[in-house]
């Protein structure tokens, strides 16, 4: 869904909630209590807040174990096995999340995209482990209406910018070559060395 991506952090009977940039969030104390009746142990989960559900979209943390190291599938199979959804939190569910091979994506996206209020899809490496403190991951991709994709100057000079697209993870960026730059402790994919723009 689209909405306001939060982190929620629940010990025991204490919630915290916090938004993309680690500042507190406040959620409806009725969703509060929908986070406590969702699951009875510890958690730390990142969310899509679309002002009337809170929608569980990965997990972090489950009681003592750390699980942002564990492959997208087994951290989606553990929220479908252990947690249980509310009225005020949903959580990943058949008929919102969907693992395929490369056969299967067409279909699976037109399903998806058929639900009530659905407007864009995230795409996300069943191998790919959570990507804690990153706002981007480079193993998961948004694909919307719209076909727009984010991108970053890296440099420009007159009426010239140099963009790129990811972050990418070293070994892929090491695989492409000159096609790949660094900036700012991170690799991106360039596609044109200079490329025009205009406003």
């Amino acid at each position: 869904p689209k909405g306001e991506r939060l982190i929620v952090d629940k010990k025991k009977t204490r919630i915290k909630v916090y938004d993309a940039k680690y500042d507190d969030f406040r959620l409806p104390n009725k969703v509060l209590e929908g986070v406590k009746a969702a699951y009875d142990s510890n958690f730390l989960v990142d969310c899509i807040w679309d002002d009337e559900t809170l929608h569980i979209v990965d997990i972090l943390a489950s009681g003592d174990e750390k699980m942002e190291k564990m492959p997208t599938k087994d951290r989606v199979r553990h929220l479908r096995a252990q947690f249980a959804a509310t009225e005020e939190v949903s959580i990943p569910a058949p008929i919102n999340t969907k693992r395929v091979d490369s056969e299967g994506l067409e279909r699976a996206v037109k399903d998806l995209l058929k639900e009530k209020g659905v407007k864009q899809v995230l795409f996300r490496d069943a191998e790919s482990t959570y990507m804690l403190g990153e706002a981007r991951h480079p193993k998961w991709v948004m694909l919307t209406p719209e076909k727009e994709i984010d991108v970053i100057v890296l440099e420009s000079k007159d009426n010239l910018h140099r963009i790129g697209i990811g972050p990418l993870f070293e070994e892929d960026a090491k695989a492409l070559g000159n096609r790949a730059v660094q900036y700012d402790d991170l690799y991106y994919t360039v596609y044109d060395d200079t490329t025009s723009a205009s406003s």
